[in-house]
């Protein structure tokens, strides 16, 4: 038998997928992402971040700051969301936790939409 805590001690879990830079991301990806999962997860907002990137050189290093659009999208609870940038897919389950096999569906079938 499975034990139920009054406060379970599980706070967030995180299932993230990061790729290898390679295919052009076309802007029009989050609508088309948002059309497919907008039934389990109809809320949306995007925020604007600031990617620092630092590369070496023989003769000192080049600094590039380059904004991303964060596209997040909630479930009607805002328990779950689905977070995207380019090259990046993050599913967050906040309280209650809903086990792993719940979970677990969840991620396959909105990571199937962003392959």
């Amino acid at each position: 038998m499975k034990k139920r805590y009054e406060n379970p001690p599980i706070v967030e879990v995180v299932c993230e997928f990061q790729f290898v830079p390679g295919e052009i991301w076309d802007d029009a990806m989050p609508e088309l992402i948002y059309e497919k999962i907008n039934g389990n997860f109809p809320g949306k907002q995007q925020k604007i971040e600031l990617s620092f990137n630092v590369e070496p050189l023989k003769n000192g290093v080049v600094q590039r700051v380059e904004p991303i659009v964060r596209n997040q999208f909630f479930n009607r609870d805002r328990t779950a969301l689905i977070q995207t940038i380019p090259n990046l897919f993050i599913l967050n389950q906040l309280k209650p936790y809903i086990g792993w096999e719940n979970f677990k569906l969840m991620i396959m079938d909105n990571f199937s939409v962003y392959r």
